[in-house]
This record gives C-alpha cells, sequence and structure tokens, in this order.
C-alpha cells in the first residue's frame, strides 16, 4: 500500500480525532491510536498494510452485474413456485432453489450477493433459504452453472415465464 502525504495526513487527523472523542466520552483512548499516529506521522510504509488489512480489492462489475442477473432470474422462478406450488417438478428440481456460491472460489459473487440481500433488503424472497443454504455458501462452484440459466433466461424477452420455460432455466448447463 502507499501513501501520499496528504492521504497520511487526513488518516493521521483520523486518528487524532477519534483520541479526542474517547476522552470526551470519558474512555481510555486506544493505544493503536498512539502507534497508528507514529507510522503515519514519520511515513513507516512496512506497517501501512495494517491500515488496509480490512478493505477488500474491488470486486468487478461483471462479478455484480451476474450476481444480480442471477437473483432476477431465481425471483422469476419463485414467482411461478408461488403461482404453481403444484408443480413439484419446478419445486423439487436440483436448481429449483438459489443455492449461492462456493465460499471457497467463489468469494467475490458470495460476499456481493450477502450484501445485496443482507444489508440492502433487495431481493428478499431468498432470505427464506439463507438457513437451508448454509448462509448461501454452495460448497461447489455454482457460476458457470447460473450462468448458462441467465443465458436462458435473457433469451425469453417476455416477462411471464412458462413451466416450459421455467424448467429450460432450471435445466441450462
Amino acid at each position: 500500500m502507499e501513501l501520499t502525504k496528504p492521504e497520511r495526513l487526513i488518516l493521521y487527523n483520523q486518528y487524532l480525532i477519534l483520541q479526542e472523542l474517547d476522552a470526551l466520552q470519558g474512555t481510555e483512548p486506544r493505544p493503536s491510536y498512539e502507534e497508528y499516529k507514529a507510522i503515519l506521522s514519520n511515513g513507516f510504509t512496512y506497517s501501512y498494510s495494517m491500515f488496509d488489512r480490512w478493505i477488500d480489492d474491488e470486486i468487478p462489475m461483471a462479478k455484480q452485474e451476474l450476481v444480480m442477473d442471477i437473483l432476477s432470474t431465481y425471483r422469476e422462478i419463485e414467482v411461478y413456485k408461488k403461482d404453481h406450488p403444484e408443480d413439484h417438478e419446478v419445486i423439487d428440481h436440483v436448481n429449483g432453489i438459489f443455492g449461492g456460491f462456493d465460499d471457497n472460489n467463489e468469494r467475490d459473487y458470495l460476499s456481493f450477493l450477502c450484501f445485496v440481500v443482507g444489508k440492502q433488503n433487495l431481493f428478499t424472497e431468498q432470505l427464506a433459504y439463507m438457513k437451508t443454504t448454509n448462509n448461501f455458501n454452495a460448497h461447489v462452484r455454482m457460476v458457470e452453472t447460473y450462468r448458462s440459466m441467465v443465458s436462458v433466461f435473457k433469451s425469453f424477452k417476455h416477462y411471464t415465464k412458462t413451466r416450459e420455460q421455467i424448467l429450460q432455466i432450471l435445466n441450462a448447463n
């Protein structure tokens, strides 16, 4: 990590403000504030990594868009299932519920998914599956399967999907 002098000054001031806030609240300032300020004011580049260790790299837009497309596809599947509770071929299909992503190999997708569903409260119909899917951890790679499903989903021009179209989406490989 590299920091310019202005960036170092801004961070230094942030830790100074945090120190002052602790004092105003009557709590003991954290010893790390003094350490961080010393690192920043002296330019100890070796220790800069401690400032960004909890900041992830950006997730590429294409991955985020794919997650949104996948969730839109599964929203349509959920609408169909709600309207056709007797259709067990769709309901019980191996891809009939959104299982999430592999936490070991598809972490960017999983991270964005959890943010969109859990923090932004979008696609809340998926919350019902959160527990049964181990917080959307599929434990197997799913991106290519979902990519195929989204491709089939997008090939249908109209909004409402028929049973046959839903099955084509679910069977996409």
